[in-house]
This record gives structure tokens, sequence and C-alpha cells, in this order.
């Protein structure tokens, strides 16, 4: 498997991650256990928190592909 597909499958695992969150606090908020401020908010940071790794993994893959391109 090429590092690029594994790339790729993290990043969609991450997705639907995201997906199984929201619907978590979904079901939190029907059964009345958040409000939905409450579960706005932390759907809200574990958002921004993802989209940060997923920053983290970009770069670190472009430092990674830009040595290997340099070595070659």
């Amino acid at each position: 498997m090429k590092l690029f597909d594994i790339v790729r499958k993290a990043l969609f695992a991450g997705l639907g991650a995201q997906e199984k969150v929201k619907e978590l606090i979904d079901e939190l908020v029907k059964k009345g256990e958040l409000n939905k401020s409450q579960g706005a908010k932390i759907i809200k940071a574990w958002t921004e928190k993802a989209s940060k790794k997923r920053e983290d993994i970009n770069k670190t893959m472009s430092e990674i592909i830009g040595k290997t391109i340099g070595k070659m």
C-alpha cells in the first residue's frame, strides 16, 4: 500500500469519526443530558481540534515528501 493511500484512508476515517461525534452529541441532546448550546460547543471544539490535526498531518506529509524529493 502506498503512503498516499494510507494518508487518504486516515483522513476519511477522521471524517467518519466526525459524523459519529455529531450523532453522539445529537443523541445526548435528545436525551436531555446536554442542551443544544453545550452540544454545539462540543462539536465546534472537536471540529477545530480535528482540523488542526489534519493541518499538522498535511504539513508533516509535505515535509516528508519534500525531503524525499530532495534526496532523489
